[in-house]
């Protein structure tokens, strides 16, 4: 399987505050070539990633969705969270039937970077899937206010980060071909000592015992999956900005399938002040891991002499490394700057990690911490008992079963009626797979990571569709109580029920033998039949769901609509420009 890093760039131009905005996506397929290697992919509006979706708090949003493609699709708003005791049109419950055009109707209540995919078919990963930025209203108070930078610079600052670029970066699956560059050499990378040899792909050899615990045939794959590499010729993406400006703001979400990714911009530290979308104080690294489905978004000062800097990405994981490159290009002002393809990364000029994303030693490289972030305003989770503690056990029983509490989701049928509609479905369901609360509840959900034999596990991301939750912290072996609040009485290391990272996407620690575990928090506020998820693509069509009902008196239907679909009368200045990868 090759799996090349790529990096996506969309402009974003501005956009006008205004009651309504409207978008009409075109879903279709075709042939690109992202990474120099031909792809059948899904296409919106011509282009994948899809277009940015922008808006600004307060809005509402009405989005037309048009299907052309051969099967079915669903569109699922990641992270979005939809108020009052609505039925949300999610990725399990809306599916958009091919000409038979659909409009969502998306009330904007939040701040930050999102983004919108399919998860039916593991579409997403062939290209069904794009950002969505919800800018911040005039009574929204963003957190870069707290860096105390002089007046000037200040609105420089925030004037970026109301006109972000949006950089995707993402794994990019090939059942066959290369990426653009050489893989790396065993002196330019640390190799973990359970992977020993890697092939000139940076792939681990494929009879490894480590990474194929449960067996199989590796002499049947092509070796092409394995060995070889082919250099190509694609474009790197360059993002171009003015010196002039101070200060550039990057809304990244890792939009791939598979690996957490590591980003560094030579000779740049950046403040990250947004995560899932929402502020926290902000935190100065140079250096930021990115798990499947998380978003971020960053502030980097333009405080070095003007030219030309490597933004580099790479996959520490393993059983591929791997790295791609983008392009930082500024100078005194834009009228300095040549447009022009660039097939190489410019010279290395004090870069903070190596081709497999790790620190450089001497660097001055600092990695961002997820789990010491705080939520700006300051924000703590309910105090005391929970109402509902939800235990989860997290399991791999064969090399493609990925489950939650040992049962495998099942693949629902094309016609699946969702559940707040005909609720004696969940009557077809294990009971290990669900579970209900009343709204209101307090809820605390405590994730145990168990090793079976001799399968271990990466680190999940596991996103929580709709409401956001408290990460109140990770640690080993099995969760040390009954309930969190016990855990907490007991000063349980790892456990922060004070300040802890308010987040839609919750990253488990890996397991390589025994058990680990990770807790949440949230209050239930929204009547609906939800999900939660791994956001590794394998692991979720492996079956690694869990179904949660938030039960209420009664229930509205959602704002889901059939209609006529017509050109757009307007358009946004938003474009996909070219990208690539190596490997």
């Amino acid at each position: 399987m090759r799996l090349p890093v790529l990096l996506g760039a969309l402009c974003a131009a501005g956009m006008a505050s205004a009651a309504l905005v409207e978008y009409d996506l075109v879903i279709s397929q075709g042939n690109i070539k992202n990474d120099g290697q031909t792809k059948r992919s899904w296409l919106i509006n011509g282009q994948s990633p899809g277009p940015a979706i922008v808006a600004t708090k307060g809005d509402t949003v009405n989005v037309r969705v048009l299907n052309l493609g051969s099967e079915n699709i669903t569109i699922h708003w990641h992270g979005f969270f939809q108020p009052g005791p609505t039925v949300f049109p999610d990725s399990r419950s809306t599916l958009v039937c091919p000409l038979a055009p659909i409009t969502f109707h998306l009330r904007v209540t939040q701040t930050g970077a999102y983004w919108y995919h399919s998860h039916h078919h593991m579409q997403m990963v062939d290209g069904l899937q794009g950002p969505v930025f919800l800018k911040p209203d005039a009574q929204t108070v963003s957190s870069l206010t707290t860096l105390g930078l002089p007046e000037a610079d200040q609105k420089k600052a925030l004037h970026a980060e109301l006109h972000p670029r949006f950089l995707s970066v993402f794994d990019n699956q090939h059942k066959s071909g290369a990426g653009r560059l050489p893989g790396p050499r065993r002196d330019c990378v640390d190799i973990p000592p359970a992977v020993g040899k890697v092939t000139k792909r940076g792939c681990a050899l494929p009879d490894n015992a480590n990474l194929q615990p449960y067996g199989g045939k590796p002499s049947e794959v092509d070796p092409d999956l394995w060995f070889n590499c082919v250099p190509t010729s694609t474009p790197l993406e360059v993002f171009q900005v003015s010196a002039s400006e101070k200060f550039v703001a990057f809304n990244i979400v890792n939009s791939g399938t598979t690996w957490e990714l590591r980003v560094s911009i030579d000779s740049h530290s950046f403040w990250v002040f947004t995560a899932d979308g929402a502020y926290i104080s902000p935190v100065k690294v140079n250096v930021i891991s990115i798990p499947v489905g998380e978003r971020f978004q960053i502030l980097v000062p333009l405080d070095q002499s003007p030219g030309d800097y490597t933004i580099r990405v790479a996959a520490k994981a393993m059983p591929q490394l791997l790295s791609g490159y983008a392009v930082l290009s500024y100078k005194k002002s834009l009228l300095n700057i040549k447009l022009g393809g660039v097939t190489s990364a410019p010279p290395a000029k004090h870069p903070f990690i190596d081709y497999g994303g790790n620190v450089i030693s001497g660097s001055g490289g600092v990695l961002f911490n997820a789990m010491a972030i705080q939520p700006f305003p300051a924000q703590a989770p309910p105090s005391g008992p929970a109402d509902v503690t939800i235990r989860i056990s997290l399991q791999r029983s064969h090399a493609l079963t990925w489950t939650m509490n040992g049962v495998p989701l099942p693949t629902l049928p094309e016609q699946f009626t969702p559940l707040l509609i005909d609720p004696k479905g969940i009557s077809n369901l294990d009971p290990a797979l669900y579970t209900s609360f009343k709204n209101g509840s307090i809820v605390d959900i405590i994730l145990e990571t168990t090793v079976l034999g001799k399968g271990s596990h990466p680190a999940h991301p596991i996103h929580k569709h709709n409401t956001k939750a408290f990460f109140l912290g990770t640690g080993t072996g099995r969760f040390p109580a009954a309930t969190v609040w016990e855990a907490f009485q007991r000063n349980t290391t790892g456990l922060n029920l004070v300040n802890p990272p308010l987040r839609d996407d919750f990253n488990t620690p890996p397991t390589k033998e025994n058990t680990n575990w990770a807790a949440l928090r949230f209050q239930s506020v929204n009547p609906m039949v939800t999900i939660m998820h791994c956001h590794i693509d394998p692991h979720l069509a492996g079956g690694m769901s869990f179904i949660m009902w938030r039960a209420s008196r009664r229930y509205s239907p959602f704002r889901l609509t059939t209609r006529t679909f017509t050109e757009p009368t307007h358009t946004h200045s938003l474009f996909l420009s070219n990208r690539t990868s190596s490997d």
